[in-house]
């Protein structure tokens, strides 16, 4: 819920005209009012089309409320266009797709770069 307040409260401060949003508001009529814009967290993408409106909140993770379409495998495809120097190019299309629950951690780790020196053959880099 504090998850769901959070997201109407940047999409009403956000919004040009005044729209209030409150907790009697349904999420259709929010998503359908043209004066608010709802901008979506990027791990939204990977909830399917409807993005954070298709995320549950726990403790520890966000979990998808209803199965995600995604695909499977992928078919390569190359065009060819013999009069080009490159010659054509290369293209992955999807071949088979299933459902899936997507989980996410709320948190995460990253290796970040806090010394950087010129790249040699005796150096990556980083320090």
């Amino acid at each position: 819920m504090k998850f769901k307040m959070a997201v109407i409260t940047t999409a009403t401060m956000i919004s040009s005209n005044a729209f209030s949003a409150t907790s009697q508001d349904s999420w259709p009529s929010i998503r359908n009012n043209k004066n608010v814009l709802i901008l979506q967290p990027g791990f939204a993408m990977s909830m399917g089309s409807t993005g954070v409106f298709n995320t549950c909140v726990t403790d520890e993770e966000l979990r998808s409320i209803n199965p995600i379409k995604t695909c499977s495998t992928y078919k390569k495809i190359v065009h060819e266009t013999p009069n080009s120097e490159a010659g054509g190019w290369i293209e992955y299309v999807c071949q088979n797709y299933k459902l899936r629950e997507v989980v996410i951690a709320r948190d995460h780790e990253e290796k970040i770069c806090s010394k950087y020196s010129p790249v040699s053959n005796a150096s990556s880099g980083e320090a």
